[in-house]
């Protein structure tokens, strides 16, 4: 019961830390206002802002919280904010329909995963048939691994009720029986599976190894103006995922110190997730085909080429 009542305020607190962010400061041009999810994918940005890398490379950066990537890829069209920690797909959903923007980074692979009820009787794809799904956005990354896990197992999407959810909150309508299942990213796959309210039907991982999922997005603005510093920047990132991998009990701290989680729900979480600074060929060839997956589910209409999506020319070598 005490650890059901800690996590319900540590999703209640994100949720009420994401509903005041949109009161942006105005302290001047210098700052670097960048958007992130709540989170364990960001953890090489929670981990540059703990061990001020910012501040050391002559960056002033403000952190500002968002509930989903569609809100954010807004945000950064209207230049509120300048950089993005967002998951790939509303960002090239969104380039699709006219956005000046541009990935600039890879963030993570993997990370997600489909959560059953506790008691369900839910242990294959076919199951799911005729039960009620949640997922963060229509578009997002959790609604296209639904789709593909859905089709690979020869199991009709239109058979499925979807219904949509802010992530921090899946775990409790789970518990309250709102839907059946719920499609999420991490540390919420394991804080439901923690509370043992519910049980993983499947990772990410097992549905498209070693796929896309956050990425660093600016607009073609940002590069245009301030390439120096979009460089120093990625120079941070770089950095802080370096770090994380080489110091994975330093991460566990990090995020729950950032998103007010247990220890143990973060050491899971981390199981699930592979951080990622520079883009291998694997990374690009994946990107073009999730906009191939993208463009079946009717969510891209356009033919994008690889450099009308991506621009991989400010990431440092090391």
């Amino acid at each position: 019961m005490e650890k059901t009542i800690f996590i319900i305020g540590t999703a209640m607190l994100i949720l009420l830390i994401i509903g005041t962010t949109h009161n942006y400061l105005t302290e001047g041009s210098r700052i670097i206002y960048v958007g992130y999810l709540p989170s364990s994918h960001q953890a090489a940005l929670f981990a540059a802002d703990e061990l001020e890398l910012f501040d050391k490379n002559n960056l002033s950066v403000q952190l500002v919280p968002f509930s989903s990537g569609a809100e954010m890829v807004k945000a950064l069209e209207q230049e509120k904010i300048d950089i993005g920690y967002c998951g790939i797909t509303p960002v090239t959903a969104a380039i699709d329909k006219g956005y000046s923007l541009k990935i600039v980074a890879p963030v993570n692979l993997e990370g997600s995963g489909i959560v059953n009820a506790e008691n369900s009787n839910i242990e294959k794809a076919s199951d799911l048939e005729n039960t009620t799904v949640a997922i963060p956005k229509n578009g997002s990354i959790q609604d296209l691994l639904l789709h593909i896990y859905l089709k690979n197992n020869h199991v009709n999407f239109s058979n499925i009720n979807i219904t949509e959810s802010e992530v921090p909150m899946m775990p409790f309508g789970l518990q309250e029986d709102s839907y059946d299942s719920y499609v999420a990213w991490e540390p919420f796959v394991s804080i439901g599976k923690d509370l043992e309210i519910g049980k993983v039907l499947v990772y990410s991982q097992d549905i498209w190894p070693n796929h896309p999922c956050c990425i660093i997005v600016t607009s073609e603005n940002f590069i245009k103006n301030k390439p120096l510093t979009l460089s120093k920047f990625l120079k941070v990132h770089v950095q802080s995922t370096q770090y994380i991998i080489d110091y994975p009990e330093k991460n566990i701290y990090f995020l729950s110190k950032k998103m007010g989680t247990l220890d143990e729900v973060e050491m899971e979480s981390l199981n699930h997730i592979k951080f990622v600074a520079l883009p291998n060929t694997e990374f690009k060839t994946n990107i073009m085909q999730m906009i191939q997956f993208q463009k079946e589910m009717g969510y891209i209409n356009n033919n994008l080429s690889f450099n009308q999506v991506c621009n991989f020319n400010y990431i440092p070598s090391q």
